[in-house]
């Protein structure tokens, strides 16, 4: 979770909500995140029953393009911490 948490932290981009804040108790990890009304993939699915084919591109390329960023990310946060 401190991975996650570490990229979240540093990652920009306009498809993955802005972490604000975290915090941790004994046995939790706690994100605050930004609330995005109506902004969750499974509740668009739900409300839909099955998406058309267009809507499904448009959902797929805005989940590799976040995807894609994360992984970039990541390999820049890990190029960066070794001497």
């Amino acid at each position: 979770m401190k991975a996650e948490r570490d990229i979240l932290s540093k990652v920009i981009h306009p498809f993955i909500v802005q972490l604000r804040y975290s915090f941790q108790t004994k046995s939790k990890l706690y994100l605050i995140l930004d609330f995005v009304n109506g902004g969750h993939l499974f509740f668009h699915l739900y409300r839909q029953g099955i998406f058309s084919e267009d809507q499904a591109r448009v959902y797929t390329v805005e989940i590799v393009s976040a995807v894609s960023h994360i992984r970039q990310e990541k390999a820049g946060i890990s190029t960066q911490s070794e001497p």
